[in-house]
């Protein structure tokens, strides 16, 4: 349309917004980490799970966010350590156990996620 600005236009530059887009980013991701850490107590039961919300976490920040902000590749950087540790310990369980719960964990997904991180981060997407 015509002479409507988009919220870039008219929010560009202040402050006041900026500051509380970075408040709510804060607290989503606190929410985030609060979740997992509530996951986390029972982790033996919730490996898969776990892995699949920090991949999950780190593509929304990588598509959502600019990842050169330090605070946007710290959280992304950690959802990627989170994961690969929740991959390692569901894989490293029992194969029984590993196959009664739908196989082992490959890591396609953290590589993807991470191959998309280092292409944004870099100025290629």
């Amino acid at each position: 349309m015509p002479f409507v600005n988009s919220n870039d236009k008219i929010f560009i530059g202040n402050d006041q917004f900026t500051e509380e887009a970075s408040q709510l980013m804060d607290f989503c991701f606190a929410e985030l980490l609060e979740c997992i850490t509530e996951l986390n107590e029972k982790k033996s039961d919730h490996l898969r799970e776990l892995n699949r919300l920090c991949i999950f976490a780190a593509n929304i920040l990588i598509s959502s966010c600019n990842v050169s902000v330090k605070k946007i590749s710290s959280y992304t950087n950690k959802m990627f350590k989170m994961s690969d540790g929740y991959l390692e310990e569901f894989n490293g369980q029992d194969p029984a156990r590993v196959t009664e719960q739908g196989g082992p964990i490959n890591r396609n997904a953290i590589n993807n996620t991470f191959d998309a991180f280092k292409r944004k981060k870099d100025g290629e997407l």
